[in-house]
């Protein structure tokens, strides 16, 4: 795909540590995700993580957006423990970036709730969700 080699022009130009690497590296998982091809797009995210977390300071947004994409594979995969560990730590990240006022926090608490409902754990998703609720009345 186009993805693809827009990743190895980028490697040449930029090099492997440059932040467009790890967008790339991130757009592919997307596409191998769409695709259902999960442990192919399981290895760009973290190809992506690695890359982010090198050139950027926690918190930062990419790497807690890239943490939610990683959440995402692991609860379609039923890997559910490392989904809820890895969508708390995106949460604790977004909470530092927007104080708990922004529709991506409630967003991405939605997607929690609903993997704490696969999990059977239904009280703290219901408590997750009214918090969801809340801050998009904001």
């Amino acid at each position: 795909p186009l993805l693809l080699d827009g990743l190895q022009i980028d490697l040449v130009l930029l090099g492997l540590n440059h932040s467009e690497v790890g967008t790339d590296y991130n757009n592919i998982g997307l596409l191998y995700y769409d695709m259902k091809a999960y442990d192919k797009a399981l290895l760009y995210y973290q190809k992506a993580l690695d890359n982010y977390l090198l050139n950027f300071k926690p918190p930062h947004l990419k790497i807690a957006l890239m943490l939610n994409n990683l959440a995402l594979l692991y609860s379609k995969t039923e890997r559910l423990n490392e989904a809820i560990d890895i969508f708390e730590q995106s949460i604790a990240m977004h909470e530092q970036i927007f104080h708990d006022k922004h529709i991506a926090l409630a967003d991405l608490l939605d997607n929690f709730a609903h993997v704490l409902r696969q999990a059977s754990r239904h009280q703290e998703a219901e408590a997750v969700s009214l918090r969801a609720q809340f801050i998009k009345k904001l």
